[in-house]
């Protein structure tokens, strides 16, 4: 894993729906894992609904042996992330990478 030591954990950032979109297409780097590249293929569209809104990411990847688990992700950018991948199969007609998708609900008031 490439280690940015300058870069703030995400859990010290406010996580929505912007900070993803702003970083869509680029790459994140997965812990302990060979080769461990995942692209930011979609950032989902926002929906509000009630008290919570959700979005989802897309991430694909030539590593297909991933299972549905919390995995450890950074970004030079946005530092480290601890996210929960549900891998979803071969999405995207034009790319043969497994896709994985990550789900956030957070408060609506936080939208």
């Amino acid at each position: 894993m490439i280690n940015y030591p300058d870069k703030p954990s995400l859990a010290v950032l406010t996580l929505d729906y912007s900070l993803f979109k702003s970083v869509e297409g680029q790459t994140f780097h997965l812990a302990d894992f060979t080769p461990g590249i995942l692209t930011l293929k979609e950032v989902s569209d926002k929906n509000i609904n009630g008290q919570w809104y959700t979005f989802s990411l897309l991430f694909s990847s030539n590593n297909n042996s991933l299972s549905q688990a919390t995995y450890q992700l950074s970004h030079p950018e946005l530092g480290k992330l601890d996210v929960f991948l549900v891998p979803i199969g071969k999405y995207y007609p034009d790319c043969d990478e497994m896709v994985y998708e990550c789900v956030f609900n957070l408060p609506a008031d936080d939208a």
